[in-house]
């Protein structure tokens, strides 16, 4: 932290990108910094999502400190406040915090320890993580849950009868079309076959559309795969 607080009110917060969830019990707050004046005074707050303190450490006239504090529910901490007195000047304090399961005093909670994150394999099954561009599918935590968002859904096509593939030449050019007439697939514009130029006509070159379909008289977008394939490399 470093600058001047001008006269008046001055809180500055900062947002937590990976939120951290406690659950119900005893924890002390650890606050640490090496350049606090003696007549300053200096608070750190973190904030729950409800935007209310869920700890709250006044550093007056000290360096170190500690709050214990029991929660009676689930906490998700998603942002730190800070402020100090009108007209003081901090000059690059550097601030450490720190959270520990239990209740301690400052001569029994030890030193500082930098956050230790942990890893555990997760087994997705037959579930799969897909990315094609900048689609791609994601873990995510929402109220202390994990769960797997799906962006891509994957297709394999085997040729069976029920795929309904079919060919034809096309008047006037060196290519074949297969394509599967169904409404049961659904293809975005050029985020399907990487192995194939995307284009909206018919055209002369090896490429992939898809097509819309009509079915009771109701048209319908993207209800046709289409591929076209070099006469010449056809087997």
């Amino acid at each position: 932290m470093n600058g001047t607080r001008p006269s008046g009110n001055g809180y500055v917060v900062v947002s937590i990108e990976n939120s951290t969830t406690l659950k119900p019990g005893n924890y002390t707050f650890y606050v640490e910094t090496d350049k606090l004046k003696n007549d300053n005074s200096l608070n750190i707050r973190l904030r729950d999502t409800n935007n209310n303190a869920a700890f709250d450490v006044s550093l007056s006239n000290a360096y170190k400190k500690v709050q214990n504090k029991t929660l009676t529910e689930e906490t998700t901490i998603d942002s730190i406040g800070s402020w100090f007195n009108a007209n003081d000047s901090i000059n690059n304090a550097n601030i450490k915090m720190m959270i520990v399961p239990g209740t301690y005093t400052l001569e029994t909670i030890g030193v500082f320890q930098p956050y230790q994150s942990q890893t555990y394999p997760i087994n997705l099954g037959t579930l799969e993580l897909c990315k094609i561009g900048t689609y791609q599918d994601y873990f995510y935590k929402d109220s202390g849950k994990w769960y797997l968002h799906k962006e891509i859904e994957k297709k394999v096509f085997t040729g069976a009868s029920d795929e309904n593939w079919a060919m034809w030449a096309l008047s006037a050019t060196n290519v074949e079309r297969f394509f599967i007439d169904t409404a049961d697939y659904y293809f975005a514009d050029d985020s399907f076959l990487n192995m194939f130029t995307f284009s909206t006509g018919n055209g002369d070159n090896e490429h992939w559309r898809a097509s819309s379909y009509t079915s009771g008289g109701i048209s319908y977008d993207k209800g046709e795969l289409l591929i076209y394939i070099n006469k010449n490399r056809l087997n």
